[in-house]
């Protein structure tokens, strides 16, 4: 893996937007292993159960959101997060918000 790589797929990704595997595509963007995608994809990994929404356990907390500012939204579902998920992202499919919780005060 390297970033001319994932900058190769995230452009690809934008291109061809698809609302309904866009996070799956982005995960694979940085080459995370297909067998767990698809477990997540499936709903085995998933903790949610919330449409729109994908609790990955230590991993990763996404949400769509059209309804509400995206900065306000995004600092609600960091603060509610159980898992300890590293990532928090959302999106309204024109913006996208991203905290890497390590670094999150």
């Amino acid at each position: 893996m390297n970033i001319i790589q994932i900058e190769q797929r995230l452009k690809d990704i934008v291109k061809s937007l698809n609302k309904e595997t866009f996070i799956y595509d982005l995960l694979a963007a940085y080459f995370l292993p297909k067998a767990s995608l698809s477990r997540l994809q499936k709903g085995n990994l998933n903790l949610s159960k919330n449409p729109g929404e994908i609790s990955w356990k230590k991993k990763l907390l996404f949400k769509e959101e059209f309804n509400r500012d995206l900065h306000l939204s995004i600092t609600e579902l960091k603060a509610e997060a159980k898992q300890n998920q590293r990532f928090v992202i959302v999106t309204n499919y024109e913006q996208f918000l991203a905290i890497d919780s390590l670094d999150y005060k």
